[in-house]
Order: structure tokens, then sequence, then C-alpha cells
């Protein structure tokens, strides 16, 4: 990848902004070989993402290394394939040494990341965002054939910007969102969620925002039913948007209301023997730990403003399918 790629994408998104189409477009295609040249360069992706959810050059450059460091001491990059095994929830915290304080990874994370959140134009960030889906149909590119891969191995952190995505108030942004998840479902073979998309996505973009809102809402709820296995990872993701740009007006809203059909996919787990904390009689397991850190650093973060999104997104857990969260929730909270 590009050495400075401050640089780089400082430039791409100059002419992203331009008001000449065919500039527009040379920006794009910039993006698009960088990341394509070097698929396994993790920062790259992960400072696509955040400039597709709208953020400042500075704000993703800074972002993307810090989850990336993360990412790489971690030792682990990779989602789980859909019907996977296990998601990795605790090495992306950094094991027990992350494990210590509520949210260890978001303590780190905010100290690279710092100051103001500083949000793009829209028309720069529908530009990254049509970069992102070209990447990943990779039919012309110069690294075709990665964006298979690339859907399989980035598909926990696209996902939640997919579905960001399907609430913004521009209809270009709702349609390319639609497009990028429509790659994303067809290179994982999940038809369930190709089907609601085609169900769903002409209320997506209405022109009347009570059935967009409803649509998205739905749509979010199979996307979740669909990528399961994703879950774990998925709620991270959302937790780490919501770290960096929870601040911004609406953004926290959006963010809490996509996690609920995540949140409401957690079995919490207790297990005995090494491998997992204690908690008096009860040794829930890592990943189960890590949920309930995320819940605690959400409910902190949110404060008295978003206390009823907070209270959904308690009861998604507790009170679903997995008779045994609300016991080991209150467990938890308890043992605090």
């Amino acid at each position: 990848g590009p050495r400075d790629k401050a640089a780089l994408f400082a430039w791409v998104s100059d002419a992203l902004d331009h008001n000449d189409s065919r500039v527009q477009r040379i920006g794009q295609r910039a993006v698009e070989w960088a990341v394509s040249a070097d698929p396994k360069d993790t920062t790259m992706v992960r400072v696509l993402i955040q400039l597709s959810y709208g953020l400042s050059v500075a704000n993703s450059v800074s972002n993307g290394f810090a989850a990336a460091a993360a990412e790489l001491g971690s030792g682990s990059v990779e989602s789980p394939r859909v019907g996977g095994g296990t998601s990795g929830l605790g090495l992306m915290f950094g094991g027990n040494e992350g494990a210590q304080s509520t949210g260890g990874y978001a303590a780190r994370h905010h100290n690279a990341v710092g100051g103001p959140v500083v949000l793009s134009t829209d028309r720069i960030a529908l530009g990254y965002l049509r970069a992102l889906t070209s990447i990943l149909l990779a039919p012309s590119s110069p690294g075709a054939g990665v964006g298979k891969a690339l859907s399989l191995t980035y598909a926990s952190l696209i996902l939640p910007l997919v579905l960001f995505r399907l609430r913004s108030e521009r209809h270009r942004i709702r349609r390319q969102a639609l497009l990028l998840l429509r790659v994303l479902c067809s290179h994982m073979s999940v038809r369930s969620c190709l089907a609601r998309l085609d169900e769903l996505g002409p209320s997506i973009v209405s022109d009347i925002p009570a059935i967009a809102a409803d649509a998205a809402t739905r749509l979010t709820a199979a996307v979740a039913a669909s990528f399961a296995a994703h879950s774990e990872m998925a709620i991270l993701e959302c937790v780490r948007q919501v770290h960096v740009q929870g601040s911004v007006g609406g953004r926290l809203a959006a963010l809490l209301e996509i996690l609920q059909p995540w949140v409401g996919n957690i079995e919490l787990r207790h297990v005995a023997g090494d491998g997992c904390d204690g908690l008096g009689p009860v040794a829930l397991s890592r990943d189960s730990l890590v949920v309930l850190r995320c819940m605690l650093y959400l409910t902190v973060k949110a404060g008295v403003d978003a206390l009823p999104g907070i209270q959904e997104l308690w009861m998604a857990l507790v009170g679903g399918d997995y008779e045994q969260n609300m016991w080991l929730a209150m467990r938890y909270l308890t043992g605090l």
C-alpha cells in the first residue's frame, strides 16, 4: 500500500468533492487501486470503512491505524464465516489484560484517536462507499478476485456500516448501501438475506421517512438473523463506532438501534476451568464477559439522553430466547 496514507486519502477526498464527475471518478479509482493492490493491509480497509461513515480524513486515519494495531496485536482480524465457530472477541479486547477494565480496547482506542469528530461532505462519503462496493465486486480492478476474500474477512466490519448507511437522509447513500449489502450477501451465499433485500429495498429508498425508517429496522433484523455467526464481532464494531462518533448528533441513536438484533442473538455462557474469568461461583466465558463489558460501556457512554435506547438494548439481551442471560447478566452486574 502507499507509504503516506493520510496524504493519499486527503487527495482522494478533494477529488471526490470536486464538481467534475470525471475528477470524482479518478479519485474513486485511485482508492480502489490502493486497497486492491494490497488487500492484506488492514489499515487501508479500516480507513476506507471509516471514511464511508462520513468521518474526516484525520479522524478516519487515526481511527483506522488504532483499530488495525489492536487487531494485529490480537493475532487475528478475520471475521467468522456464516455458521462458523468462535468470534475471537476476547482476543480483540486484548485477552486478560484488556479485560481488566470496562472497554479495555476502547480505552486504548481513545488515546489513539483523541480530538473532536469532524464529518466530511455526503458527496465524499458516497464516493468512498462506492469505492468499497467496487472493490468487493472487483471485476476490473487490479486486484481482481480479491472481492470475495475481502467480503469474507471484513463482513463483521462492513455490515454495521451498511446498516448505518441505510438510515441516511440521502437517497443515493441508501441505494449504495443496499448495493453493498447485496454484494456481501451474494459473496457469502446468504439467500435469506437477499430475499428480504428484494422485499424491503424499495421501501428503504422511499421519499417518506417513516416508511424508509421502518424498512431499515426490519432489514437490520433480517441481516442480524442471517449473519448470526458474526454477532459478537458486529457488536464490538458497533461499540467501536459509538466510541469514535457517538458524540455526533443522531449517530448514537442509530448505532444503538443497529445493535439491538445483534445483541438479541447472544447466548451468554458460563464455563469452568481455565480461560475464563471467575464471578463468585460462576465463571463467564471470555466472549460473554466481553459482551457484558460492551453493554456496560454503552450504558455509561450513552448517558441519560439515550436511556430509552439503552433500556431496549438490555431487554434485547435478557428478554430473548436464552433464559440464562438474565441470571448471568444480573450476577455480572451485582459482582462489579
